[in-house]
């Protein structure tokens, strides 16, 4: 009889139950970090990176904005005329290169993870109706995907953000219809393959309207593939608002943005103050590598074949 009570007291304590599934998660996080290495230390450096640009009022020591032409060019750790530490030193109208590194990472994260599920869903949504229904539709369509992706993406994103303007939400969008053609392909191959299979047949045959069997049958069945188009597409998004504001057709100054640190003084001083090109290059290279590597270890994760081996 007690060692009954003992043995119930055991499975309802409360520590213990609610113990055990955070330590099953953390194994499993454990093994798909063994597994995945290159994938576990891109997610760390990405976290730092959001961290920084989600909360860039408190990392930064000061506005990204705020000049003092005394302490123009000061070269990383110095101290400034009014005693501030500059960790990056500072450009040649005396603002702080880290503070504006900071902010940077927050314009550059917002503007590609927003391009690029403008793109996705846009290709999510021609490449499920392109490929279910077939014919010409998915003949006119293609056709003009073809046409998009004849283009070079700069080329378009040029012409689309010389046509509507310059700003952060016009630049989103332009760099989001680039990404319209490569999700629609990998997604509407998806779909003719799931389209196929027997289940969907037997909806049809069932009298299922198009909509429910698009969006109960199909859609499950290629959100894997929409999520790996989705993270494997950040890291050139970015890239390519990096070069947009390198040309000066992204955000307008005074915002501080990676690609116009580099285009702006970047260019003029980088023989004399290499840090001013140096410092946004190395986070846009560490920043857009970490996502590709992600993109592909989510990949591994979700291809069946890849998984098993």
């Amino acid at each position: 009889m007690a060692q009954q009570q003992q043995a119930t007291n055991v499975q309802l304590d409360p520590v213990s139950v609610g113990l055990r599934p955070s330590l099953g998660r953390m194994r499993k996080l454990w093994r798909l970090a063994k597994i995945q290495p290159a994938g576990a230390v891109s997610s760390l450096i990405l976290l730092v990176v959001l961290f920084i640009g989600v909360f860039a009022e408190l990392v930064a020591p000061r506005d990204p904005t705020f000049q003092i032409l005394a302490d123009a060019l000061l070269p990383p750790q110095s101290i400034g005329s009014d005693g501030t530490f500059y960790l990056l030193g500072t450009d040649a109208l005396g603002r702080d290169v880290w503070s504006r590194v900071v902010f940077g990472a927050r314009i550059s994260l917002s503007v590609g993870v927003a391009a690029v599920f403008i793109g996705t869903i846009g290709g999510l949504i021609l490449g499920m109706v392109s490929g279910y229904r077939g014919g010409w539709m998915d003949m006119w369509l293609q056709r003009f995907m073809d046409s998009l992706q004849a283009i070079p993406t700069l080329i378009l994103a040029m012409m689309l953000v010389a046509v509507l303007g310059t700003s952060l939400s016009i630049t989103a969008f332009a760099i989001g219809v680039t990404q319209i053609p490569r999700a629609n392909r990998v997604i509407r191959s998806s779909v003719l393959s799931v389209a196929s299979e027997a289940y969907i047949e037997a909806a049809q045959a069932s009298g299922a309207k198009e909509k429910r069997v698009l969006a109960l049958h199909i859609l499950p069945n290629v959100m894997a593939t929409t999520l790996i188009v989705f993270s494997t597409s950040i890291g050139a998004a970015i890239v390519t608002e990096a070069a947009l504001s390198f040309l000066g057709l992204a955000a307008p100054p005074p915002l501080a943005t990676w690609g116009g640190m580099m285009s702006l003084q970047g260019r003029r001083y980088m023989l004399n103050s290499p840090w001013l090109l140096a410092a946004p290059a190395v986070a846009l290279s560490i920043t857009v590598l970490a996502f590709n590597f992600l993109g592909d270890a989510i990949r591994d994760g979700l291809d069946p074949r890849l998984r098993s081996r």
